[in-house]
């Protein structure tokens, strides 16, 4: 008998990219009935609907949402959710279902070796900013983690391709050399949604 297919729901487009990406680098993509965004971490007026209505149908759910500052709290907060809305769905916490983090934070684990001195150069960067003296550019002015791996998958993408295409919604991950899906930090996650598909067979 062929697994049920499942609905995710994560918090916004870059989530979604990068799942899309990484769950058809598993070879699962059929078994995937929608990744759904929900615009947001606590934007809930979409989700609750997605949810019931993929519980009407018989899909699976699963939550995968970013730890934040505290993984304990954060899957408190988001299992009395689930509970609300009648809903089964299994919770996953980027970056690795344990640790405080976010996409960004997975995302560095996935920079192979040979590209690290790419990001140090970034890091460098950031800290001659910070070192700045007098200080000129202030610290709510620096860039993200968000803008490191636009520049970093920018500064990488193919010849001829636009610069848009390192945006968090086009991004590649899957068949490029700079980003490592079958890195060991991915684990936890290969696990997760292999059991969400296919139980622990």
């Amino acid at each position: 008998m062929l697994p049920k297919k499942a609905l995710i729901v994560v918090e916004g487009i870059a989530d979604k990219r990068f799942l899309e990406e990484y769950i058809a680098h598993l070879g699962y993509a059929d078994f995937i009935d929608e990744i759904h965004s929900a615009g947001g971490k606590d934007n809930w007026k979409t989700s609750e609907l997605a949810l019931k209505q993929a519980k009407s149908n018989g899909l699976l759910t699963a939550l995968i949402f970013d730890a934040d500052a505290d993984a304990s709290s954060r899957r408190f907060y988001l299992q009395r959710k689930l509970d609300k809305f009648d809903s089964e769905a299994r919770i996953f916490l980027i970056p690795n279902d344990e640790d405080r983090g976010c996409l960004e934070d997975l995302l560095g684990h996935l920079v192979p070796e040979a590209y690290q001195p790419v990001i140090d150069c970034w890091d460098n960067f950031i800290d001659a900013l910070r070192g700045l003296k007098p200080s000129l550019v202030p610290s709510h002015n620096l860039p993200s983690s968000k803008a490191k791996f636009y520049s970093y998958d920018s500064l990488l993408r193919e010849e001829g391709k636009k610069e848009k295409v390192a945006a968090e919604e086009f991004r590649r991950y899957k068949g490029v050399e700079h980003w490592d899906l079958d890195a060991p930090y991915l684990d936890p996650l290969k696990k997760f949604i292999k059991e969400l598909l296919f139980g622990n067979e």
